[in-house]
């Protein structure tokens, strides 16, 4: 079903990059009573049982939401908002409790420790459904990403080395994992055939035994040529080599976790609502790295971080591969390419420029 959108002024209100554009208005077939409006670069629900809010934790060293610079959130937040989310920045250690308006909890790359108080609102807000999406740091706060396990998903203390060739296809080296191997999930359900990059990332896992009430999975994984580098030194030095009892690819990178929420006290419709408890929804990423400005553009890094929060929302009808972004496109250069763009304007015009000089001089002493 679909209506041309002969009124430029709706058009323009849309955020329509080009028009006029066929606007089509569609009611979900999940949802009764949700409209969601198609654009030229995806779709926008327009209709929802109330807002939803992504609350970003600030005060560990975490990404800045609002930061504009490589390693800032800016772009993810602009992301979101164009998804029809409000963002906002929560400071949990100054009053540890999570609003209850929070549709999703998010807390990307803390490098220090939470405090007691906020892991404890963290586990009430899970407790009654909510949703957290987590991303580490390697060799950071590793009493925080201990703390996961008692949700069933393990952080390892390495950080993952990948000598795939494929990367060097993307300019990229060996601490950015180019992944392209995907777990069956609905966040992952339309992934196939699209790589992302996980820059920095530690390996993730689900837990060998997991705790009561707790569903754990990967999502994506590194290939064969991969291994969990354990030393911390390797930033410093440059290098690297697998030493034993290192674990070796595939490794996951995240993972997915649904807990068993408490049964309100009081539930409507009586036994059958007990019957269908809500769950708790958790994501855990070994790195904020593959969100931030350098990298969500790059290939499938936006349609993996916008599945994540379309399905900790609970929004599934969402989750899909999206146009590319003509604003979000970065140039990732090989370092071949990289010394030639350095090296042309530095050495290669001015050398030019002098070699003309110097036949135009000889050619003058010639004509004498």
């Amino acid at each position: 079903m679909g209506t041309k959108g002969s009124d430029t002024r709706i058009a323009k209100n849309d955020g329509i990059a080009a028009w006029p554009t066929i606007v089509s208005l569609a009611e979900s077939p999940k949802r009764p009573g949700h409209l969601y409006a198609g654009t030229d670069d995806g779709i926008v629900k327009v209709t929802r049982a109330g807002k939803r809010v992504v609350y970003v934790v600030k005060g560990h060293g975490e990404r800045e939401i609002g930061a504009a610079d490589r390693g800032g959130f800016s772009q993810a937040k602009e992301q979101m908002e164009k998804a029809n989310y409000e963002v906002k920045e929560l400071f949990l250690a100054r009053d540890p409790k999570i609003p209850d308006d929070a549709a999703i909890v998010m807390i990307p790359g803390p490098k220090t420790d939470l405090f007691p108080q906020e892991l404890a609102a963290i586990d009430a807000y899970v407790s009654r459904a909510g949703k957290v999406f987590f991303m580490a740091v390697p060799f950071q706060a590793t009493p925080t990403t201990k703390y996961l396990s008692k949700y069933g998903i393990t952080v390892d203390d390495d950080v993952v080395i990948e000598l795939n060739p494929i990367g060097q296809v993307f300019g990229v080296g060996p601490l950015v994992p180019v992944v392209g191997q995907y777990d069956p999930h609905p966040i992952t359900k339309d992934m196939g055939g699209v790589m992302t990059l996980f820059p920095l990332t530690r390996s993730v896992e689900p837990a060998k035994a997991l705790p009561k009430g707790v569903q754990a999975s990967p999502l994506a994984q590194t290939s064969r040529q991969s291994w969990g580098e354990t030393d911390k030194n390797v930033f410093q030095t440059g290098k690297a080599t697998p030493d034993p009892g290192e674990k070796t690819g595939p490794l996951p990178v995240a993972v997915v976790a649904t807990v068993d929420a408490e049964p309100p006290a009081k539930a409507e419709g009586g036994g059958e609502a007990l019957k269908k408890a809500a769950k708790a929804r958790i994501v855990v990423v070994g790195t904020a790295d593959f969100a931030s400005n350098q990298f969500l553009g790059a290939q499938g890094n936006r349609d993996f971080f916008l599945n994540v929060v379309s399905w900790l929302a609970e929004e599934e009808d969402l989750i899909s591969i999206r146009a590319k972004d003509p604003k979000q496109n970065p140039v990732v250069h090989t370092s071949a390419q990289s010394r030639l763009v350095w090296g042309l304007p530095l050495v290669g015009l001015p050398g030019a420029v002098l070699i003309c000089g110097l036949v135009v001089i000889a050619q003058r002493r010639r004509a004498r």
